[in-house]
């Protein structure tokens, strides 16, 4: 399994204990090339799934390589956007999931 699975499905249970609130009330899907689609949702279900969604808030667009530097390092964020190499299309709610990382 990726890191990137590995960090999606660790999630839940952060999700469930609420540590996501400044973000909470929105889905967020994450469409990670080479790793499939996630689709955090901390609306209703407060979880973190494989696949996507129709009901996303903010969409993020990135490669797998990209997202798991990320979790590495969270100040490779603004370099990714910067180049490209990282989308959202809604920005200030993507800017909200910075704490995810940590």
């Amino acid at each position: 399994m990726s890191k990137t699975a590995d960090f999606f499905n660790g999630l839940n249970e952060r999700a469930s204990n609420g540590d996501f609130s400044s973000a909470a009330g929105h889905v967020f899907q994450f469409n990670i090339e080479g790793a499939g689609s996630w689709t955090l949702d901390l609306k209703d279900s407060n979880t973190a799934t494989e696949g996507s969604t129709e009901d996303a808030d903010c969409t993020i667009d990135t490669d797998q390589a990209t997202f798991e530097a990320m979790l590495e390092d969270p100040m490779v964020a603004m370099n990714a956007f910067m180049t490209g190499a990282l989308k959202a299309d809604n920005l200030t709610l993507a800017m909200q999931l910075q704490q995810f990382l940590g």
